[in-house]
């Protein structure tokens, strides 16, 4: 077989791998997901809203919010939120990209003072992800914050620290799906969750509630 034959034979399987490999990629990433099916049953509840800004309206009239506000998580929460918000590209603010989402929240007691929330947020059309990739890259240019990749069971997760205040949370990317939490042990817990198969969603009894 006359070398150039070779050569284009191996080009062509090359070139085939890759087409493939690309396309189960992008399939696995079009793949939808039941985000409850994420949610470790170790969660103490859970909050489903489709109206993020509405929700923290109304929990701020509430005598709850004036228990909850003082919490030292809502507190770390709050501060990354206008840290991050104030990098965040153009006048497409965080809160209109959170806005009119169906987002999972998990609530999580750690220990006896100490409760940690896991955000479960969809990712629906290339603007959004455009907006989340230019916010990264905002990040990883401003001296505010310390941005770390790393792989746990296959999967990479990225840890963000702000400098400044000395906070940090966790988040990876899964079939369009964003979760997010400031405890890094939630988020590989979620991961090895993942990873067993066969997800069940712990709602499964509520379906017929109205959340």
């Amino acid at each position: 077989m006359p070398k150039r034959i070779v050569i284009f034979f191996i080009a062509f399987v090359t070139l085939a791998s890759l087409v493939y490999y690309g396309f189960s990629r992008w399939q696995d990433a079009q793949q939808k997901v039941d985000l409850w099916t994420l949610v470790p049953e170790t969660a103490a509840f859970v909050v489903e809203t489709n109206n993020h800004s509405d929700l923290r309206k109304h929990l701020e009239k509430t005598a709850l919010w004036e228990s909850f506000s003082v919490l030292p998580v809502v507190q770390r929460f709050q501060e990354n939120m206008a840290m991050l918000d104030s990098v965040a590209p153009g006048n497409q603010r965080l809160e209109r990209f959170l806005d009119k989402k169906h987002i999972l929240t998990s609530v999580h007691v750690l220990g006896k003072t100490d409760v940690e929330f896991v955000y479960y947020i969809p990712v629906v059309s290339v603007g959004e992800h455009r907006f989340l990739r230019t916010l990264s890259e905002n990040v990883i240019k401003n001296p505010l914050f310390k941005e770390e990749i790393r792989e746990y069971q296959g999967v990479l997760l990225t840890d963000v620290t702000n400098t400044q205040l000395g906070n940090s949370f966790t988040y990876f990317s899964f079939h369009n799906n964003i979760i997010l939490s400031a405890s890094p042990v939630l988020v590989e817990e979620i991961v090895r969750r993942i990873n067993r198969g066969k997800l069940n969603s712990i709602g499964t009894a509520y379906k017929k509630v109205n959340y």
